[in-house]
């Protein structure tokens, strides 16, 4: 074995650019780990490492928890985990509103407002056939809205 990749017990990608199967497990076992709110360490090390019994995974467990390479893991696990708790609904609706408020595009304006309007349940989406059938029965009282006049000079 290569001393300089046993002591560089932290990269996941070793210098013959293969990764490390041992940080791809451990990768896995913290996102058990976090998923399960950071309880039953011991079980979620059982599921993993089957073949231990009850008294070695408690010291096995525990020496995993202690290891570089794990908290390595781990760290990368956190990270993605705070990523997507970023992205909420609160998140997205002040993007959409902040779309509304600073962009000069007007199709992207009512883009975000369609979206916007959607989410707050201001109208039912309906098929285009009746949608036509709307436009013809109020087509009427549609040519008597005057049409604005913009001043485009």
């Amino acid at each position: 074995m290569n001393t300089q990749d046993s002591n560089n017990d932290t990269n996941p990608v070793s210098k013959s650019n293969k990764i490390d199967k041992t940080f791809l497990l451990y990768k896995l076992i913290a996102r058990d780990l976090v998923s399960n709110n950071f309880k039953d360490f011991k079980y979620i090390y059982q599921k993993y490492y089957p073949e231990t019994n009850d008294e070695g995974s408690e010291t096995s467990s525990t020496r995993l928890l202690h290891s570089v390479k794990f908290r390595k893991a781990l760290e990368e696990v956190l990270s993605e985990v705070k990523v997507k708790d970023k992205v909420t609904e609160e998140y997205v609706l002040e993007k959409l509103l902040s779309i509304v408020e600073t962009t000069l595009n007007d199709r992207d304006r009512i883009n975000a407002l369609v979206l916007f309007g959607k989410f707050l349940a201001m109208w039912k989406e309906q098929p285009l056939q009746t949608q036509v059938n709307l436009y013809q029965k109020y087509e009427a009282e549609l040519k008597k809205i005057p049409t604005p006049n913009r001043d485009l000079t």
